[in-house]
């Protein structure tokens, strides 16, 4: 085991010159779970000649809201390990999820993630860990109301207000002006609007 789902198992493995992890030739079930894995010269975790059965990596199909994937082949009873990394690897670790027993081999992690890549990792029943998946790029959903001002070339303008003529006049909408110089003439029902005055 290196490092572990508890608090205080978990390794930092950083600055290799070669691999984060590397396991190789018959040794299996050696599960590698929770680690800050990054900045390393090679893969985060790198399975050779059958080093941990070379189970594979999980596929991330989706990121936005939920993370979720799916293994292939299947493995069940599997446990997934989520991380957020700049790179390929697992800089900063999440969370885990289980793979669900349905012929979809999906698996959905509903925790928070941060990016900007999204990588996993899967560990069998036996305690064999895979390497890496593939990252996935994620960005942050962006809330909020978009303003009413607008950019003209590189003016910044004021919106456009409605402004009333003399009664019984209908309304007529009015460029605010882009400088104090620039008077708006327009032409309205009863009049002509020049300078803020209605002209008759």
């Amino acid at each position: 085991m290196i490092g572990g789902p508890g608090a205080n198992e978990r390794n930092i493995i950083a600055f290799n010159g070669e691999h984060g992890v590397e396991v190789e030739r018959t040794s299996h079930t050696d599960s590698i779970r929770a680690n800050s894995i990054h900045s390393n010269g090679g893969k985060g975790i790198e399975n050779t000649n059958r080093g941990n059965m070379e189970l594979p990596a999980p596929i991330i199909d989706n990121v936005p809201g939920l993370v979720s994937s799916h293994t292939d082949p299947k493995c069940y009873p599997c446990t997934v390990e989520v991380f957020s990394d700049n790179e390929d690897k697992g800089r900063v670790h999440h969370g885990f999820t289980t793979t669900s027993d349905d012929p979809t081999r999906t698996w959905t992690y509903t925790g928070a993630v941060t990016g900007p890549n999204i990588t996993a990792t899967v560990t069998d029943a036996d305690g064999n860990t895979s390497e890496f998946s593939a990252p996935v790029a994620y960005s942050p959903p962006v809330g909020g109301i978009a303003g009413p001002r607008f950019s003209q070339g590189s003016r910044v303008r004021r919106p456009v207000r409605p402004r009333r003529g003399p009664a019984g006049s209908l309304p007529t909408t009015v460029p605010w002006p882009s400088s104090p110089t620039v008077a708006a003439v327009l032409i309205a029902v009863g009049g002509w609007y020049a300078r803020r005055r209605w002209l008759r």
